[in-house]
């Protein structure tokens, strides 16, 4: 009993040791089977989480895919629209330049005509009065046919030119700035010379030149408005 006794203290040290070893191996392997369940609960989660994102982004696409579709097809649609807008409005303004063209003249015409049906007018003469001292001399000047043909024909001239101006003005102005005002208008001058020819009497056209000063005065008067 007295051998054993110097070595109990050893043999209760070492068994309080192998105590705590044991103790700590088993928290140990605790902790390390929760870790291990926690990584694959996170494996798990990773796993769900990538199929989500590529199932996500399959629809996404697809989404794209769609809308870009019918945006391209409501684009095409909507240039369409309006280039049938565009087409249908040029075609309107042309017909309501020919029916005003068409109006004009035959407006031009009916002045015209009229025109040349009435006659030249003539102012008699008074015969003389007695004379009082009262009395001032009628001194009424008397209008020669000549010159009313004259006047009628510049008046219609610079009508048939301001007619060009205001259902032209644009091609007006574009010929004065460009330089070819008579082969840009070439149409409404080769008419205005037509209209002009078969209301005025040959005799005025041949001695004047109504016609070209009238064209000539709209040059002058657009290039200052242009300030050329």
């Amino acid at each position: 009993m007295s051998v054993i006794l110097p070595y109990l203290p050893i043999s209760l040290l070492f068994v309080l040791f192998l105590l705590s070893v044991i103790f700590i191996t088993r928290k140990f392997r605790k902790n390390s089977s929760l870790i291990e369940d926690r990584l694959n609960l996170l494996e798990d989660a990773l796993e769900k989480t990538k199929i989500a994102l590529g199932e996500q982004s399959s629809r996404n696409t697809e989404e794209i895919n769609h809308s870009t579709g019918r945006l391209k097809e409501d684009l095409n649609a909507a240039l369409q629209t309006s280039i049938q807008s565009v087409m249908s409005k040029v075609a309107d303004n042309d017909s309501s330049y020919n029916g005003r063209l068409d109006s004009l003249h035959t407006q031009i015409t009916a002045l015209q005509r009229k025109l040349a049906e009435q006659p030249p007018k003539t102012v008699e003469k008074p015969q003389a009065a007695p004379a009082q001292p009262s009395a001032q001399p009628s001194t009424q000047p008397s209008v020669k046919p000549a010159e009313d043909l004259n006047s009628k024909a510049r008046r219609l001239a610079r009508l048939i030119v301001s007619e060009i101006a205001l259902y032209s003005r644009k091609n007006v102005e574009q010929g004065v700035r460009d330089g070819n005002f008579y082969e840009l208008l070439a149409h409404e001058v080769r008419e205005a010379r037509s209209l002009y020819e078969r209301r005025v009497p040959e005799e005025i056209r041949n001695n004047t030149a109504y016609l070209d000063e009238a064209f000539a005065e709209l040059i002058l008067k657009t290039r200052k408005e242009l300030n050329l």
